[in-house]
C-alpha cells in the first residue's frame, strides 16, 4: 500500500453495520476503604459506614460465648488476585481494608480457650467460638436496571465444620447464592496461606431488576470442633485453635440501564422493527438512513442516539413520526449528524410508541474523519443504471475503485477500477455490462482503503 501524503488523508466515512450486545455497566462498588499509614485493628463490620451506607450484622442465638466476628480493617490487607493472603504488619505498610472474619475482641483463657480479637482472617474453633454470623450490605438501589450481576475478590480457608456462604436479599426474603470452598492453591506453597481469587460472577434473580431495596450478604458458620485437625501456623506460633477464615474486597454490582419512561414489562409487536444504515452526504457528514415497519399510531418522536464507545448513548436528535391513521407498514427517514466526532461514532434509533412499548434498532458504527479536500458526487441521480461519478481531492496516479452495492443485502452489483488524473477534478462514466434492477444502491469510491459513499436511485 502506498504511503499517504497530507492531501491524501481525506477520509470521509467508512460505513460498517454491526449488531452489538448491550454491555452491563457497573453502578455500585465497595472496597472498604483504606486504613491510616499505621494500619488499624478491631473495627467491627457493623460499625462500618462507607460511601454506600451502613453495614449490619446478625448474630443468631446458636453463637457461642465468644463467636467469631466480621471486621473491616487492614489487619487482613487486600492484595492482588492470585497473591497469597497477608495480614497487616507495621513493616509492610499494607493499608487496604478488607471485610473478614476474625475471633472475638473479648479475651479469655480458660480450659485451653483463647480469643485474641482482630488478628486478620483467622477464626477460633474453641467450644466458646461457635458462630453463625451474617454481614449485610446497605440497601442497593437497582431502580432502572436489569440483568443484575454481582462479584467480589476473596480468599477462603474454611475447614471441616466451617462454611462460607453468599446471600441475596430481595427486599423481603434472604436466599443463598453459593457456598464457595477453600481457595488454597499451589501458588502459596507450603506456607499454609490462602490464595486471593475472583469470585463467580453471580446473576441475581429477576426480583433484583428495577428493585431499589436489595442487599447482598456474607455468612460465616463454624459449628463443630475438629480437634484432630488442630495445628499451629507460622504467623501464630503456639496458637492451636485458629485457622484461616475468609476475607472479601472489591465488591462490584453491575446491570443494564433501563429507560425510566419505558414500561419494562411490555414489549412491542414482533412485526415492529427498524432497519438502519449509514452513508455520507456531500459534506462528508454521517447520514443515518433508516426504515421503520408497523409504527403504532399515534406515535411519538423517533429518537436518534449517539455514542463514542458503543455502550453509553446520549440523545442526539428527534424526528417526528410520519405515521398516520390507517395501515402503515413501512416508513423511511434520514438524519445527518453535522457534529460527528473524528473517529468511530455509534448510532441507534429508538421508536417509542404511544402505549410505551419500544423498538430499538441495531447499533451501527461509522469510522469518520472530517473531510478536508475530497468531493464525490454521482449524476444524474436518479438514473437508469448508467451514470457519471465526479470527484476531486485525490492526487494524480492513484488507483480508484468504484463499487455499487445493493442496499437491501449489501451484495456487490458492479465494480470498476481506474487511475485518478487530476487533483482538481476526475470524471468517470459508469456503464455496467448488464442492466441493473430498479432500486436503491450504495455507490462507493475507494482509494488506499478509504471509502466515500452516496446513495444512488436506479429507476
Amino acid at each position: 500500500m502506498k504511503t499517504l501524503t497530507t492531501k491524501q488523508k481525506v477520509l470521509s466515512i467508512v460505513s460498517i453495520v454491526l449488531t452489538l450486545n448491550v454491555t452491563s455497566q457497573t453502578f455500585w462498588t465497595e472496597n472498604f476503604g483504606t486504613a491510616n499509614s499505621k494500619g488499624d485493628k478491631g473495627n467491627l463490620a457493623y460499625d462500618y459506614n462507607g460511601s454506600n451506607g451502613q453495614w449490619t450484622a446478625s448474630n443468631p442465638s446458636v453463637n457461642g460465648k465468644y463467636p467469631n466476628q466480621w471486621y473491616v480493617s487492614s489487619m487482613e490487607a487486600g492484595v492482588a488476585v492470585g497473591s497469597c493472603s497477608k495480614r497487616f504488619t507495621p513493616k509492610s505498610n499494607l493499608t487496604n481494608n478488607t471485610l473478614h472474619i476474625a475471633s472475638s475482641t473479648n479475651k479469655k483463657i480458660t480450659n485451653n480457650e483463647l480469643t485474641t480479637g482482630d488478628m486478620g482472617a483467622f477464626y477460633a474453633i474453641t467450644p466458646a467460638s461457635l458462630t453463625d454470623n451474617l454481614i449485610e450490605s446497605p440497601y442497593i438501589n437497582c431502580a432502572n436496571r436489569n440483568n443484575i450481576t454481582f462479584s467480589f475478590d476473596y480468599f477462603c480457608g474454611a475447614r471441616t465444620g466451617a462454611l462460607f456462604a453468599v446471600f441475596y436479599f430481595d427486599g423481603t426474603d434472604w436466599s443463598s447464592l453459593d457456598k464457595p470452598g477453600a481457595t488454597k492453591s499451589a501458588v502459596c506453597g507450603a506456607s499454609g496461606k490462602m490464595t486471593w481469587m475472583s469470585s463467580t460472577v453471580y446473576t441475581l434473580p429477576e426480583s433484583a431488576s428495577n428493585n431499589d431495596s436489595i442487599k447482598i450478604g456474607f455468612n460465616w458458620i463454624n459449628d463443630s470442633i475438629v480437634y484432630d485437625d488442630l495445628v499451629g501456623d507460622s504467623l501464630n506460633p503456639g496458637l492451636i485453635n485458629k485457622f484461616y477464615s475468609v476475607a472479601i474486597d472489591n465488591i462490584v454490582i453491575s446491570g443494564n440501564y433501563l429507560d425510566p419512561n419505558i414500561n419494562v414489562n411490555r414489549t412491542a409487536s414482533n412485526t415492529s422493527k427498524i432497519d438502519i444504515k449509514t452513508v455520507s452526504d456531500k459534506k462528508n457528514n454521517p447520514t443515518i438512513v433508516f426504515t421503520t415497519y408497523n409504527e403504532k399510531f399515534p406515535a411519538n418522536d423517533l429518537i436518534i442516539e449517539s455514542s463514542t464507545d458503543g455502550t453509553n448513548f446520549n440523545e442526539l436528535s428527534k424526528i417526528k413520526s410520519s405515521a398516520v391513521k390507517g395501515s402503515v407498514t413501512k416508513l423511511e427517514y434520514n438524519f445527518t449528524d453535522s457534529k460527528a466526532n473524528d473517529g468511530v461514532n455509534y448510532y441507534r434509533i429508538k421508536q417509542i410508541n404511544a402505549d410505551k412499548t419500544m423498538v430499538v434498532s441495531e447499533i451501527v458504527s461509522v469510522d469518520h474523519i472530517k473531510a478536508k479536500n475530497i468531493t464525490f458526487t454521482v449524476y444524474p441521480n436518479p438514473n437508469s443504471g448508467q451514470f457519471t461519478v465526479d470527484f476531486s481531492g485525490i492526487e494524480n496516479n492513484h488507483e480508484v475503485q468504484i463499487v455499487l452495492n445493493d442496499m437491501n443485502d449489501g451484495h456487490e452489483i458492479y465494480s470498476t477500477t481506474f487511475s485518478s488524473n487530476s487533483i482538481e477534478s476526475n470524471k468517470m462514466d459508469v456503464n455496467p455490462p448488464t442492466k441493473i434492477a430498479p432500486g436503491r444502491y450504495l455507490c462507493s469510491l475507494i482509494f488506499e482503503g478509504i471509502r466515500s459513499s452516496v446513495i444512488v436511485m436506479i429507476n
